[in-house]
């Protein structure tokens, strides 16, 4: 398959999807080109990080941040002082 229809269905694929809704809400259209990123920015796209949320779906703690403020990595990206970090 070239890589016109390569990308052609990665897009597709990546449009109709039911994961990774944040991520998508942030980068719609899919890129060939290698983006700069790092550890923690990749934790925030992907939501796989030091999460309560995602904590909870693997070691069964609770999804809500202790502060009782929200939960999430949108949560955590978009409160710069947090205050469970205080």
């Amino acid at each position: 398959m070239p890589l016109g229809g390569i990308m052609k269905a990665w897009q597709e694929h990546w449009s109709s999807g039911s994961k990774a809704r944040l991520t998508y809400s942030l980068l719609e259209k899919v890129d060939h080109k290698r983006m700069n990123g790092d550890f923690f920015l990749n934790q925030d796209f992907t939501g796989h990080g030091v999460f309560p949320s995602h904590q909870a779906r693997f070691l069964g703690k609770d999804p809500q941040c202790p502060c009782g403020r929200g939960e999430g990595p949108v949560f955590y990206a978009l409160l710069p002082i947090h205050p469970c970090r205080l």
